[in-house]
């Protein structure tokens, strides 16, 4: 009995209007989206496989351990198409150096040492549109369509007349409500399906669309998750079903209730959040770099007035072609030739005292912004945890989880990169590049003269047309040089983690499921 009432389901909502709306509308929905994310895509793996090689080239062609700074990319993820989640809203493309203390940078640079840009952002302006992918309309459109499916299953009935004559037969209220629960999932998975897979055409339509095995793992959990979702609100339409004594009474409560859960407790969650757990402003935390940056300014200072310069000389006219933080401070980035005073006694002891003391307060800003960035952590997780109140929330958290495109995955990224920071230095000092003259120069300490021989010296290559050049010079051995890694997180990992999100949803259909039980048990038809 139990199949013959999921069928007369099945057969009224598969010739009902609302469904050939809603086949229509996955559709459009999610071809196009397919289409304008597999292009989107293509465009950013196009870009990372070109910053990729730039900055391959870039390590090539250091000279000196000065420019030594090494940039990363996160490749963007392929089932980003389905689920974009944080994919392309945050930086993917790290430079590290080992003491730079530049300007913070909103947007672009995470702490001193270590910037994070983004490619494929020709319009920066365009963020504020949010993009639709598959995920958001199974989370909205699916979710409505659920609820269109069943505002009537039961309070429908009742206006009818037919719900006395059914149960007038050899059945049980509880398989009456499983049949009905049986007939609209089934013909609810008629339209996302068809979408999905049309989806799928697609995307497997593009060369640049490489799909594992794992991938498509994830996406059939992704489906799992996805259906389970939409039942959520399938039993929630008769929950209310079930209480309410007309359809259109029970229309107009679960079209406020879907309003409250999917697009209201989701925006809710930051705001509640800021308020809460409240984060530092973050002008304070400009102003303690500021003093940090004033502070390391003033013993640079000091050390310069101590040692003085050599020979009493602007070290200018006994170096050429030479890159430096300051003319009046001994910070050389590149100099191409020199006398010994100005190479030893001025940029050598420079690089000797500064380096280190600009690692050291690179640190201590380190510190500053990753304990302000921690605190943005909490306040986002604590935004997550309450918008967790909303199933819409929970499938978009899961199935971002299954995609990788979650939040969490960009944080260990960057995390990642603060911990190579530390690989690049200790390198470094393998290489005593702090030490010697090889941080800012290619000369060795046998070639360097005294300042009259090397201002005769360099009169006599003029004459001869053979002045140094930088292309004469090799680059850097940079073959021992540790390489960042950053491996994805296996399938095992992200069920792990998507597994509370979809333990909650599963429980929401029992609950669900057993008060439209509860309430159709003890209604008068």
């Amino acid at each position: 009995m139990t199949w013959t009432i999921a069928k007369r389901e099945f057969l009224s909502h598969i010739i009902s209007f609302r469904f050939f709306v809603g086949f229509v509308l996955c559709q459009v929905l999610t071809i196009s989206s397919a289409y304008v994310l597999t292009r989107d895509y293509e465009q950013r793996l196009s870009h990372y496989n070109e910053a990729v090689s730039a900055h391959r080239e870039e390590l090539r062609n250091v000279k000196v351990y000065s420019r030594l700074k090494v940039t990363v990319d996160r490749a963007p993820e392929p089932l980003s198409i389905f689920c974009l989640g944080f994919d392309r809203q945050i930086g993917n493309t790290v430079t590290v150096s080992h003491g730079d203390v530049p300007d913070l940078m909103a947007g672009s640079q995470i702490m001193p040492g270590v910037i994070v840009m983004g490619y494929g952002r020709n319009n920066p302006l365009l963020l504020v549109f949010p993009s639709l992918d598959i995920a958001l309309v199974i989370q909205v459109v699916l979710s409505l369509l659920a609820l269109l499916f069943a505002y009537d299953t039961i309070s429908g009935e009742r206006e009818k007349g037919t719900a006395a004559l059914m149960l007038s037969n050899p059945v049980s209220r509880g398989k009456v409500l499983l049949g009905k629960y049986v007939g609209g999932m089934t013909c609810l998975s008629i339209p996302f399906l068809a979408g999905l897979l049309s989806g799928l055409v697609v995307v497997e339509l593009s060369p640049s669309v490489d799909l594992q095995v794992s991938d498509w793992g994830r996406l059939a959990l992704i489906f799992l998750c996805s259906l389970i979702y939409i039942s959520v609100f399938f039993t929630l339409g008769m929950l209310v079903s079930s209480r309410t004594s007309t359809s259109s009474t029970s229309l107009i409560v679960l079209l406020f209730i879907w309003v409250g859960l999917v697009i209201l407790l989701p925006n809710a969650g930051p705001y509640v959040a800021r308020r809460l757990h409240p984060v530092e402003a973050r002008e304070k935390i400009d102003a303690q770099k500021a003093h940090y940056v004033g502070e390391l300014g003033r013993k640079l200072w000091e050390y310069t007035r101590k040692i003085g310069r050599p020979l009493g000389t602007n070290p200018w006219n006994l170096m050429t072609d030479a890159e430096i933080y300051s003319g009046d401070l001994p910070l050389a980035m590149r100099v191409l030739d020199g006398s010994r005073e100005v190479i030893l006694d001025w940029y050598l002891k420079g690089t000797r005292f500064c380096e280190p003391l600009r690692i050291q307060y690179a640190d201590e800003m380190l510190k500053l912004y990753r304990g302000y960035y921690g605190d943005l952590e909490r306040q986002a997780k604590i935004a997550r945890d309450i918008s967790r109140l909303s199933p819409a929330w929970l499938y978009y958290e899961a199935a971002s989880s299954l995609a990788r495109t979650d939040v969490e995955r960009y944080l260990r990224f960057i995390d990642r990169t603060w911990v190579y920071r530390d690989v690049l230095i200790a390198y470094m000092k393998s290489k005593k590049a702090f030490s010697s003259i090889a941080f800012f120069t290619r000369l060795k300490e046998s070639e360097l003269l005294p300042a009259e021989a090397w201002k005769e010296r360099q009169k006599e290559l003029a004459k001869e047309g053979k002045q140094r050049t930088w292309d004469q010079d090799e680059p850097l051995d940079l073959s021992y040089l540790p390489r960042f890694e950053f491996k994805g997180e296996g399938i095992a990992t992200s069920i792990r983690k998507s597994l509370p999100d979809l333990a909650i949803l599963i429980l929401l259909n029992g609950v669900f499921f057993i008060g439209a039980f509860a309430l159709f048990m003890k209604a008068r038809v």
